[in-house]
């Protein structure tokens, strides 16, 4: 049989661990995840050409250009679906990744949340 005290304090564990996530959630201190996948444009799968995700939403966009004269040092191209959004070129697809990451970060501290582009933002306040 166990003993009431335990189940007491099991109980309290319980409801102080269910608060600490609540105000984790409310606080936005979890961590956020940013993903990368194909961009598939018409079936049509192109080398160095990501999607960028945060938290499963699509937020934008990093490429390479191939077709850049020579003498271009940043031929990766990244650029943010959010309003507003941004964009940029970079010499390596970690300095784009990095850039988009800050920048779609940045978004989130000043705007408290995702505002993608065609979202009608009257509805969200």
């Amino acid at each position: 049989m166990i003993a009431a005290s335990s189940t007491i304090d099991t109980l309290a564990h319980l409801i102080e661990h269910k608060k600490n996530i609540h105000a984790s959630l409310t606080m936005n201190t979890m961590p956020h995840t940013f993903t990368r996948r194909p961009c598939v444009i018409g079936g049509e799968v192109a080398p160095d050409d990501w999607s960028i995700l945060f938290d499963g939403v699509l937020v934008g966009r990093v490429r390479m250009e191939a077709n850049a004269p020579a003498w271009i040092d940043d031929r990766w191209q990244w650029a943010t679906i959010l309003v507003p959004a941004q964009s940029g070129r970079s010499p390596s697809l970690g300095a784009a990744l990095s850039a988009i990451k800050a920048s779609v970060l940045q978004h989130v501290a000043e705007q408290g949340q995702i505002i993608l582009a065609g979202e009608n933002r009257a509805a969200q306040s």
